[in-house]
Protein backbone atom coordinates (compact mmCIF):
# COMPACT_ATOMS: atom_id res chain seq x y z
CA UNK A 1 0.00 0.00 0.00
CA UNK A 2 1.21 3.14 -0.58
CA UNK A 3 0.98 5.68 2.18
CA UNK A 4 0.07 9.59 0.40
CA UNK A 5 0.69 11.09 3.93
CA UNK A 6 2.99 14.43 3.78
CA UNK A 7 5.42 14.88 6.64
CA UNK A 8 5.07 17.95 8.98
CA UNK A 9 7.60 18.73 10.98
CA UNK A 10 8.40 22.27 11.16
CA UNK A 11 4.89 24.21 10.44
CA UNK A 12 6.92 27.27 10.09
CA UNK A 13 5.33 28.98 7.32
CA UNK A 14 7.92 30.43 4.61
CA UNK A 15 8.05 34.04 3.44
CA UNK A 16 8.44 34.09 -0.90
CA UNK A 17 9.47 37.02 -2.47
CA UNK A 18 10.58 36.51 -6.30
CA UNK A 19 9.31 33.89 -8.58
CA UNK A 20 7.50 31.85 -5.81
CA UNK A 21 5.16 34.40 -5.30
CA UNK A 22 3.98 33.47 -8.59
CA UNK A 23 0.73 30.11 -7.59
CA UNK A 24 2.03 28.28 -10.89
CA UNK A 25 5.42 28.56 -10.48
CA UNK A 26 4.90 27.70 -6.47
CA UNK A 27 2.80 24.77 -7.98
CA UNK A 28 5.67 23.82 -10.57
CA UNK A 29 8.25 23.53 -7.61
CA UNK A 30 6.29 21.62 -5.48
CA UNK A 31 5.35 19.16 -8.46
CA UNK A 32 2.00 18.87 -6.99
CA UNK A 33 -1.13 21.11 -6.63
CA UNK A 34 -0.50 22.92 -3.68
CA UNK A 35 -3.92 21.92 -2.65
CA UNK A 36 -2.41 21.14 0.61
CA UNK A 37 -1.16 24.93 0.75
CA UNK A 38 -2.46 28.38 1.53
CA UNK A 39 -1.08 32.22 1.23
CA UNK A 40 -1.53 35.15 1.58
CA UNK A 41 0.40 38.34 0.99
CA UNK A 42 2.89 39.37 3.86
CA UNK A 43 5.68 42.41 4.67
CA UNK A 44 9.23 41.81 5.76
CA UNK A 45 10.35 44.72 6.97
CA UNK A 46 14.81 45.64 7.70
CA UNK A 47 15.42 43.66 4.52
CA UNK A 48 15.78 45.02 0.58
CA UNK A 49 14.85 43.40 -2.39
CA UNK A 50 17.41 43.69 -5.35
CA UNK A 51 17.50 42.13 -8.79
CA UNK A 52 20.00 39.22 -9.23
CA UNK A 53 22.15 40.79 -12.52
CA UNK A 54 21.66 38.56 -15.78
CA UNK A 55 18.64 36.80 -14.67
CA UNK A 56 15.11 37.45 -14.39
CA UNK A 57 14.57 36.67 -10.25
CA UNK A 58 15.52 38.52 -7.32
CA UNK A 59 17.26 38.34 -3.94
CA UNK A 60 17.04 40.20 -0.28
CA UNK A 61 20.10 41.33 2.02
CA UNK A 62 19.27 42.87 5.49
CA UNK A 63 18.31 46.45 5.20
CA UNK A 64 21.86 47.66 6.69
CA UNK A 65 23.69 45.45 3.53
CA UNK A 66 21.57 47.03 1.08
CA UNK A 67 22.82 51.08 2.81
CA UNK A 68 26.42 50.04 3.07
CA UNK A 69 26.51 48.54 -0.99
CA UNK A 70 24.08 50.44 -2.73
CA UNK A 71 23.79 54.27 -1.30
CA UNK A 72 22.75 55.48 2.25
CA UNK A 73 18.96 56.21 3.94
CA UNK A 74 18.72 58.96 1.97
CA UNK A 75 19.09 57.84 -1.78
CA UNK A 76 17.06 54.76 -0.95
CA UNK A 77 13.75 55.37 -0.37
CA UNK A 78 12.15 53.81 3.17
CA UNK A 79 9.65 51.34 0.99
CA UNK A 80 12.78 49.96 0.23
CA UNK A 81 13.44 49.03 3.99
CA UNK A 82 10.61 46.63 3.58
CA UNK A 83 9.53 44.10 1.01
CA UNK A 84 6.42 42.65 -0.05
CA UNK A 85 5.76 39.07 -0.88
CA UNK A 86 3.79 36.15 0.04
CA UNK A 87 3.12 33.82 3.44
CA UNK A 88 2.51 30.49 2.72
CA UNK A 89 1.00 27.98 5.34
CA UNK A 90 0.82 24.29 4.93
CA UNK A 91 4.73 23.11 3.56
CA UNK A 92 5.60 19.57 4.01
CA UNK A 93 9.34 18.58 4.60
CA UNK A 94 9.21 17.49 1.34
CA UNK A 95 8.24 20.36 0.37
CA UNK A 96 10.63 22.23 2.03
CA UNK A 97 13.22 19.72 0.63
CA UNK A 98 12.30 20.77 -3.23
CA UNK A 99 12.04 24.65 -2.11
CA UNK A 100 15.91 24.18 -0.74
CA UNK A 101 17.21 21.96 -3.85
CA UNK A 102 15.56 24.97 -6.31
CA UNK A 103 16.73 27.63 -4.22
CA UNK A 104 19.95 26.00 -5.67
CA UNK A 105 22.76 27.26 -2.24
CA UNK A 106 22.78 30.82 -3.66
CA UNK A 107 20.52 31.47 -0.62
CA UNK A 108 20.34 30.66 2.42
CA UNK A 109 17.12 29.39 4.63
CA UNK A 110 16.47 31.91 7.68
CA UNK A 111 13.86 32.46 10.26
CA UNK A 112 12.26 36.12 10.13
CA UNK A 113 9.83 38.11 11.06
CA UNK A 114 6.87 38.82 8.99
CA UNK A 115 3.71 40.37 8.98
CA UNK A 116 0.20 39.00 7.32
CA UNK A 117 -1.70 41.39 5.91
CA UNK A 118 -4.73 39.67 5.54
CA UNK A 119 -6.53 36.48 5.75
CA UNK A 120 -5.16 33.51 3.68
CA UNK A 121 -6.34 31.36 0.87
CA UNK A 122 -5.88 28.34 -0.90
CA UNK A 123 -2.96 28.00 -3.29
CA UNK A 124 -5.99 26.10 -5.91
CA UNK A 125 -8.35 29.86 -4.84
CA UNK A 126 -5.38 31.91 -5.57
CA UNK A 127 -4.07 30.26 -9.02
CA UNK A 128 -7.67 30.47 -9.79
CA UNK A 129 -8.30 34.26 -9.15
CA UNK A 130 -7.91 36.80 -12.68
CA UNK A 131 -5.88 38.93 -10.37
CA UNK A 132 -2.83 36.42 -9.46
CA UNK A 133 -1.28 37.54 -12.95
CA UNK A 134 -1.11 41.22 -11.86
CA UNK A 135 -1.11 41.55 -8.32
CA UNK A 136 -0.40 40.04 -5.15
CA UNK A 137 -2.94 38.89 -2.30
CA UNK A 138 -4.01 41.71 -0.11
CA UNK A 139 -2.20 44.06 -1.92
CA UNK A 140 -4.29 46.70 -1.35
CA UNK A 141 -3.45 47.23 2.03
CA UNK A 142 -0.28 49.57 2.52
CA UNK A 143 3.03 49.16 3.90
CA UNK A 144 2.12 51.42 7.09
CA UNK A 145 -0.99 49.40 7.73
CA UNK A 146 0.89 46.51 7.30
CA UNK A 147 3.45 47.04 9.53
CA UNK A 148 1.11 47.46 12.51
CA UNK A 149 -0.13 43.91 12.33
CA UNK A 150 1.63 41.70 14.61
CA UNK A 151 4.39 39.59 13.45
CA UNK A 152 5.19 36.05 13.18
CA UNK A 153 7.95 34.17 12.18
CA UNK A 154 8.56 32.49 8.60
CA UNK A 155 11.91 31.38 7.11
CA UNK A 156 12.82 32.68 3.76
CA UNK A 157 15.76 32.34 1.27
CA UNK A 158 17.96 35.51 1.70
CA UNK A 159 21.09 35.90 -0.55
CA UNK A 160 23.94 34.48 0.75
CA UNK A 161 26.16 34.69 -2.94
CA UNK A 162 28.44 38.01 -3.44
CA UNK A 163 26.80 41.51 -2.99
CA UNK A 164 28.03 42.60 -6.33
CA UNK A 165 25.77 40.20 -8.03
CA UNK A 166 22.96 41.89 -7.37
CA UNK A 167 21.01 44.83 -8.80
CA UNK A 168 18.47 47.78 -8.86
CA UNK A 169 15.59 47.67 -7.02
CA UNK A 170 13.05 44.49 -8.21
CA UNK A 171 9.67 44.89 -8.91
CA UNK A 172 7.34 42.04 -8.46
CA UNK A 173 4.62 44.32 -11.70
CA UNK A 174 7.76 44.29 -13.86
CA UNK A 175 8.85 40.45 -13.65
CA UNK A 176 4.56 39.72 -14.43
CA UNK A 177 5.29 42.31 -17.70
CA UNK A 178 8.91 41.03 -18.77
CA UNK A 179 9.69 37.96 -17.47
CA UNK A 180 6.97 35.70 -16.21
CA UNK A 181 6.84 34.03 -19.77
CA UNK A 182 10.06 32.19 -19.37
CA UNK A 183 8.89 30.60 -15.77
CA UNK A 184 5.82 29.21 -17.02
Amino acid sequence: MIDNTATIIDDTPAFFYGTLMHPSILKHVLVDDGAHIHICGAILPGYSRRQVLEVSFPAIIPWPEAVRHFGNEETIPQEEQCVRGTLVYGLTDEDRELLDDFENGMYSRERVAVHALGPSQTLKEWADSPDSNIRLPNADVTMEDGLKVPSCEADTYVWCDSISQLSRQYWYEDYLKENLGRWI
